[in-house]
């Protein structure tokens, strides 16, 4: 030895091939709207008060029931807003199995509007109200709505991350209304898909003017995806700004035929 201190230099090359890829929690949504009720026979605002199902409703709701595309699917969960004419409609497509009833699932609250015909200004209700503006039903906002259907979508998320077959795509059946579908599409579904034209306001709020419509009983089933750390915070920001959604069926009607 010369007293010379040797500088050693250790390389380490990575093989990325065994780097283990980030979990993902996947899920499969079968969104169906409620069927047809009395109040949109008459074209009236229901918001979050309720209509009955008509002879038609019913059985749009016993056909799609029978259908494989329903009938063939194996359900991890099956959910139901508790407002009556979705209710009906999920006992009517499945009476061997029990919906999870949750608010949350609910139609936007209308306000002033809700009761009153489609063709109404909101200044011709709001005169109904004048004398009596405590009697004024509940009104929400798009972002108030996103509040709860977002508190919904990561529970799931959550739920699925936690269970026995953590790791394979969950299928849920979600029964519900034509505004907090719009709103679900709206929020997850890139605007630029072909088969989803949205119109939004300066605030980037639902606008009335939708330009597609959602029919009664009719099923979209859209698949979501996040990565496991992005919910393990319960915080909502996280996983928005990480999912990935595709949107396999808009609008299908299949049963549609000899009702």
């Amino acid at each position: 030895m010369d007293g010379r201190t040797t500088s050693c230099h250790f390389a380490y090359s990575i093989d990325k091939s065994h780097q283990e890829e980030p979990r993902i929690v996947s899920l499969r949504l079968y969104l169906v709207r409620h069927g047809e009720t009395l109040a949109n026979i008459q074209k009236i605002v229901v918001g979050q008060s309720d209509s009955p199902l008509t002879k038609l409703g019913q059985r749009q709701a016993r056909k799609l029931g029978q259908c494989s595309i329903l009938k063939d699917t194996s359900f991890w969960r099956r959910y139901s807003s508790d407002l009556g004419r979705a209710v009906h409609t999920a006992k009517l497509i499945d009476s061997h199995h029990t919906f999870q009833l949750d608010e949350r699932l609910r139609e936007i609250a209308k306000g002033a509007r809700q009761g009153f015909p489609k063709s109404y200004t909101l200044d011709q209700c709001m005169a109904w109200f004048r004398e009596r503006p405590e009697e004024i039903p509940k009104h929400e906002s798009s972002a108030d709505a996103w509040h709860r259907m977002s508190s919904f979508i990561l529970q799931l998320f959550q739920e699925a991350r936690q269970s026995e077959s953590r790791g394979d795509r969950q299928n849920i059946l979600v029964v519900c209304h034509s505004g907090t579908l719009r709103l679900l599409l709206h929020k997850l579904v890139p605007r630029a898909h072909p088969l989803l034209e949205v119109t939004s306001d300066t605030t980037g709020a639902l606008d009335d003017s939708l330009r597609f419509q959602i029919p009664n009983t009719s099923l979209t089933i859209m698949d979501i995806s996040v990565p496991e750390s992005c919910i393990a915070s319960l915080q909502e920001k996280s996983w928005i700004e990480n999912v990935k959604s595709k949107l396999v069926e808009l609008n299908w009607v299949g049963h549609f035929d000899n009702l």
